[in-house]
């Protein structure tokens, strides 16, 4: 589908330093999909491009959504209740688009664990662990005791102290044996930089 859109001159002039977020919502079912996306200026005929894979776990799985760093959130979003992207509750995250932080400011993470098994619920935990270089920074662990069978989860990571690098966290999901039962990764930045265009 084509969504079209217009900025008059002054919207233009107002944004065009900046990064530009466009989000939207569409229904899947369960599957495997490949996404692309077309940006194209019809003024100019200047266009970018780009694609990702996506999987729709089945309806009963135990997953972990992909996890969503964000510089920003807004505890009390006045879109509550809606449909949103990146809409948590009545939390609303505002992601970098580059997963690019400065030192000293807050990341938040926001991630969705669905059908958690009863094992699980009753004696299992997630483990944070960040990572410079391959070397362990930081790492803490809470416990998934008396959790929902689907759980929205917002964890807080100060950056104060963290140098300029490539850093990688993972997201372990342990059984009550400490077995890693689900794992996922992503890498964010910390910039040199004194401020940040967003």
């Amino acid at each position: 589908r084509a969504v079209p859109i217009r900025l008059g001159q002054d919207q233009f002039e107002k944004i065009k330093a900046n990064p530009f977020s466009f989000q939207d919502l569409f229904p899947l079912a369960p599957g495997r999909y490949n996404l692309s996306i077309l940006w194209k200026n019809r003024m100019t005929k200047a266009f970018t491009s780009l694609e990702a894979d996506l999987l729709i776990p089945e309806a009963n799985a135990f997953w972990m959504s992909s996890p969503v760093l964000a510089y920003k959130v807004d505890r009390e979003s006045r879109f509550r209740g809606q449909s949103k992207s990146f809409l948590f509750g009545n939390v609303q995250f505002v992601p970098t688009s580059r997963q690019v932080f400065q030192s000293g400011e807050i990341l938040y993470l926001s991630y969705e664990l669905v059908n958690i098994p009863q094992d699980v619920r009753g004696g299992g935990s997630v483990a944070y662990t960040i990572l410079k270089e391959g070397v362990e920074v930081h790492r803490h662990t809470r416990p998934l005791q008396d959790a929902p069978n689907v759980l929205d989860i917002i964890e807080e990571f100060p950056l104060t102290g963290y140098s300029a690098a490539t850093y990688e966290l993972r997201i372990a999901v342990l059984g009550p044996d400490s077995t890693e039962r689900l794992l996922s990764k992503t890498h964010f930045d910390i910039t040199p930089l004194g401020a940040l265009l967003r």
